[in-house]
């Protein structure tokens, strides 16, 4: 892998990542939705900063995405910044939103990190 899909794959996995966080930060400041209230809380929902930094984020990720699909085979990439995402995405949630993690989501975190190694190589 070239230096330059490396630091493409590092800015995906995090703007995946931090994409989730930012709309969980952003979700937290409206009121409590469901399908009935949904469309009529969509203003708000579009409106709201963080809502927006996070499908920023996602929009951006699309097209470094099809740059690693390009230089990557699928069966590597999807679940190398699928699940690399979602442990950067724990690690934050602990700091951001005070989520516990348990023995289960260590013992969760280091076999995953097992399986992107085996991935990589």
């Amino acid at each position: 892998m070239s230096i330059q899909t490396a630091i493409i794959l590092i800015i995906t996995i995090l703007a995946n990542a931090f994409a989730n966080v930012f709309l969980k930060l952003g979700t937290q400041k409206l009121p409590a939705l469901d399908l009935k209230n949904l469309i009529a809380n969509l203003p708000k929902i579009l409106s709201n900063p963080w809502i927006l930094l996070g499908a920023v984020l996602f929009i951006t990720n699309f097209p470094l995405y099809n740059l690693l699909l390009q230089r990557m085979k699928l069966s590597i990439a999807f679940p190398l910044i699928t699940s690399s995402a979602f442990a950067v995405a724990v690690i934050v949630s602990y700091f951001v939103f005070h989520e516990g993690l348990r023995a289960p989501h260590y013992i969760g975190l280091g076999l995953l990190v097992i399986a992107l190694w085996l991935l990589a190589r």
